[in-house]
């Protein structure tokens, strides 16, 4: 059986053979769903990907808007956040499309297709982010159309090595930028729904970010992850919330 090759990827309460730590609290990885990938690993990349134009161009645009990332208001008359912002927030999605790019261009051979075409500024043959004076939307412009390239080339990717890099990076990336630059909450409780895990009744939905990904459910109070095998059933319970709210 193959098991996910995410770093660190465990499931609670299993263990490798050769495990001899009294105080291990599970160190097999899961098993694998889709190529390299797990089950809670594939939807972490999905929805990650989904997301990146939407949290890249927040960081950006809280440059245009004089905010912080603590959101703490700036003292200055022309909204202009101070020096360490400006350059964190440029550099959190520099970092992200210069990701992006890279990796696709890694692996467009192997898919015998054309790397996609966004404008970016290199330094030598590494790309090292936007150009200057891109603006927020084009920001998130620019990163759609590599996520779009991603998403055509999804199954191909997920049996290359290259996924682990950009799923892992591009996950830790999003996490920060998220937690500093916060995009507008998406999410919704799910009722009398436990756990798979924890068996708490923290389960939340977060619709597609963009056409062509999938819903995802997951527990906000131990990081589970439901399996696409479980979606469906979650789907309809959000129609069945749905329809009582228009009922009401």
């Amino acid at each position: 059986m193959l098991m996910c090759e995410w770093k660190d990827c465990a499931e609670k309460g299993d263990h490798l053979a050769e495990c001899a730590d009294p105080e291990c609290k599970g160190c097999r990885p899961r098993p694998v769903d889709m190529g390299r990938l797990c089950a809670v690993h594939l939807s972490w990349l999905n929805r990650d990907l989904a997301d990146a134009a939407e949290v890249a161009m927040q960081a950006r645009d809280s440059m245009v808007r004089g905010r912080s990332g603590e959101d703490q208001p700036t003292r200055s008359r022309r909204l202009e956040p101070p020096a360490p912002l400006v350059a964190s927030a440029v550099d959190a999605a520099d970092d992200v499309i210069a990701l992006l790019v890279s990796v696709a261009e890694r692996v467009a051979p192997e898919f015998r297709v054309s790397p996609p075409r966004v404008r970016v500024w290199r330094r030598g043959p590494y790309v090292k982010g936007f150009p200057a004076g891109t603006s927020p939307d084009q920001v998130g412009a620019q990163v759609r159309r590599v996520v779009e390239w991603f998403r055509l080339h999804r199954q191909d990717l997920l049996y290359l090595p290259d996924v682990l890099d950009l799923g892992e990076d591009l996950h830790t990336m999003l996490g920060r930028m998220r937690t500093r630059w916060p995009v507008a909450e998406r999410a919704r409780h799910l009722p009398g729904t436990p756990c798979g895990t924890c068996d708490l009744m923290d389960m939340w939905f977060t619709p597609p970010n963009g056409e062509g990904w999938p819903i995802t459910v997951e527990c906000h109070s131990c990081g589970y992850v439901a399996p696409e095998q479980d979606l469906v059933r979650f789907a309809r319970a959000i129609e069945m919330m749905n329809a009582g709210s228009r009922v009401g």
